[in-house]
């Protein structure tokens, strides 16, 4: 048993320096993938520096890398509005109303930005634009309804007085023909000159 303290002593020192050199060894692997880690960021940053002082060249973003409001080259507002969108309606009663021949219903959406739809206007010019695409239905509707009266006063017209002078031509032409038919010469032989 005199040996026991001297062979526990000596698995101790034995794992204490085992352990010792494995933290090493771990601390030197860190320290490497550190500095490549930090060298693979460091490249990564240079990247996105240059890409966003392009993207200030080209004017799409702002020096602190927020994107610019695209409405005008002079206004130097962060986008925070997405562009707005022009919808159909497509519910089963607008299908119904389409399959009668009425016609096809618009409508203005605006959608928070996200990835599909990024940021392209400041709150002044999103709201603007809202304006500008709610004056266009406006016109659309507007054309619509011209079309509609032009078709109503059109149809009026003709069954006042279109109608009656086409039906006129009309028997005019299938007559005309009949009356117009050319005679044959041709000798009847029944009626017979001479004796006999």
């Amino acid at each position: 048993m005199d040996a026991l303290p001297f062979v526990v002593g000596f698995l101790i020192l034995a794992l204490s320096v085992v352990a010792g050199v494995a933290a090493w060894r771990y601390r030197r692997q860190r320290i490497a993938l550190d500095a490549e880690t930090i060298k693979r960021l460091e490249a990564e940053r240079r990247r996105e520096k240059t890409k966003l002082d392009e993207a200030v060249t080209l004017g799409t973003h702002l020096a602190n890398g927020l994107p610019r409001c695209q409405a005008s080259p002079l206004c130097q507002s962060p986008a925070t509005r997405s562009q707005p969108v022009i919808a159909r309606d497509e519910a089963w009663t607008d299908f119904a109303r389409r399959a009668f021949g009425g016609a096809a219903r618009y409508r203005l959406v605006v959608t928070p930005p996200d990835e599909k739809h990024g940021a392209v206007y400041c709150d002044a010019h999103g709201y603007l634009a809202e304006q500008e695409v709610r004056a266009e239905l406006s016109e659309i509707e507007l054309a619509r309804q011209d079309a509609l009266r032009e078709t109503e006063a059109r149809l009026a017209r003709f069954e006042r007085v279109g109608l009656p002078s086409r039906l006129l031509a009309r028997i005019a032409k299938e007559e005309e023909p009949k009356k117009k038919a050319p005679r044959s010469n041709v000798v009847s032989l029944t009626s017979r000159t001479g004796s006999g």
